[in-house]
């Protein structure tokens, strides 16, 4: 077995994402306000869709983070946030073309980066780690094997 495909590895990238996003969500869940007004600052979404986009994206977020943690449905989860990372990319491509200087709103207003090439690096690790964990994670570490098998 492969150093990319050890299990302990994999569980702890897994769990370190799960984390960053169920934290990056509980802020924002906590905040509605001011998460739909970093959305808006983006703008790429009309304004009337900004309060449902970051209620959605916080409630995905905190849903498939924790399901990457516990190791339930990881698959799905992971697939869930790469195509969240994925639009989150697209969307600071479109804020640096734009010109715009703006905080990236990934854990929060107080917890940031400005929107550059620093704040798509990271989501690019990120989404490059949900692909592995799509591809690589067989169910074997997650809280299912501790509950009894139906018949």
């Amino acid at each position: 077995m492969g150093l990319l495909r050890r299990k302990e590895i994999l569980f702890f990238l897994r769990v370190v994402v799960g984390a960053a996003f169920v934290y990056g969500a509980y802020v924002k869940i906590l905040a509605p306000q001011k998460f739909a007004m970093s959305v808006r600052s983006y703008q790429v979404l009309p304004i009337a869709l900004s309060n449902f986009f970051a209620i959605a994206v916080a409630w995905s977020e905190l849903i498939a983070g924790a399901c990457l943690i516990l190791g339930v449905f990881t698959r799905q989860a992971a697939a869930s946030l790469a195509i969240l990372l994925t639009v989150f990319i697209a969307a600071m491509i479109v804020v640096l073309a734009k010109g715009l200087v703006i905080d990236c709103g990934c854990f929060g207003p107080e917890g940031s980066l400005t929107v550059g090439w620093l704040a798509i690096l990271r989501n690019l690790v990120l989404l490059s780690i949900t692909l592995w964990v799509m591809r690589a994670d067989d169910g074997s570490v997650s809280i299912r094997r501790l509950l009894p098998a139906r018949r």
